[in-house]
């Protein structure tokens, strides 16, 4: 007979391979069934420390019956992926470590995220990223190129002064500013950021460029800048200087009443002769073509200046 009586067992019907049932009652299983299986759901599931699975196989607790029942990984757990394997039912769980992840004191976890871990769970990270969050098993976690926060570095933040919207490009701020202020110098890390610092009625103590623009600051060669409005030259490269900008250097430079005489130097570079007003002496050549663009060369104590050609033994100053 097919058990009907016991109330653990729902469902009972008999058929050519014995009895079969639709459903057990709560806390109990069908874990003898082989034909007849007349004692249905004879199993009390909480004292045999035993556990149903969906094809009614009974297995002991703590084992598996596939692997939705593998969400407890080992400790370190952020060092193992959420979900383990189930390779039968009645199996254990077993989780494989995160590639390339290193455990240390049994207790700490180092995820190789956009880096690579040492044997400490210190983290060697990638161009662009670095380790700011303090825990290791992120990875390197910030991307140093976009974040506000950490833009160039951990903890070097965009600073709000005077701007209407943070911005990091390539670990530079490049933030949008409030009406009437210029972002005018953007200092690099490990330099903390500046903000939109100009008050665009004054450039770097200079009033501004027209369309409210902020004076660009030049390098002259000799360790110092000279601010003004023309596009930022770049120094040994020829087409962004001109005749013009040597000559506005040589003013902003400090010279009173220059002449400009325009040659030739001996390495084929054309250079601009600043000298006085009777061209007797000389004082210095910026060059403006070749290798040399953009620098400045004092004349090291005789009457006049030499050309910043690599045959020259004048020396730089």
């Amino acid at each position: 007979a097919c058990d009907t009586t016991s109330g653990n067992s729902q469902g009972a019907a008999c058929g050519p391979g014995g009895c079969t049932y639709t459903g057990c009652a709560a806390g109990w299983g069908d874990c003898s069934s082989s034909a007849p299986d007349g004692d249905g759901c004879e199993t009390n599931l909480t004292t045999a420390n035993e556990k149903a699975c969906a094809g009614g196989t009974c297995v002991p607790n703590g084992t598996c019956c596939s692997a939705s029942d593998c969400s407890t990984p080992p400790t370190p757990t952020a060092c193992y992926p959420a979900t383990g394997v189930c390779a039968s039912e009645g199996a254990t769980c077993s989780y494989a470590q995160n590639a390339g992840s290193v455990v240390c004191g049994g207790t700490t976890c180092c995820n190789p995220v956009d880096g690579t871990c040492n044997n400490d769970c210190s983290l060697s990270c990638s161009a662009g990223f670095a380790h700011c969050t303090g825990d290791p098993s992120k990875g390197c976690e910030t991307n140093t190129g976009t974040n506000t926060a950490d833009c160039g570095g951990c903890s070097r933040a965009c600073s709000s002064s005077h701007t209407a919207t943070l911005s990091c490009s390539n670990g530079e701020c490049s933030s949008t500013c409030a009406s009437g202020w210029g972002n005018c110098s953007t200092p690099l890390a490990p330099a903390a950021d500046d903000g939109c610092e100009s008050n665009l009625t004054t450039c770097y103590g200079t009033p501004c460029c027209s369309a409210g623009e902020c004076a660009d600051p030049h390098p002259n060669g000799a360790g110092e800048n000279y601010d003004d409005c023309d596009p930022l030259g770049t120094p040994g490269t020829a087409s962004t200087y001109t005749a013009a900008m040597a000559e506005e250097a040589a003013v902003a430079y400090g010279y009173s009443n220059p002449t400009y005489y325009t040659v030739t130097c001996n390495g084929g570079e054309t250079a601009v002769d600043i000298c006085n007003a009777a061209g007797t002496k000389c004082y210095a050549s910026w060059c403006y073509t070749g290798a040399c663009a953009g620098y400045l060369l004092v004349e090291a104590g005789g009457i006049s200046a030499y050309c910043p050609a690599s045959t020259t033994t004048t020396p730089w100053k």
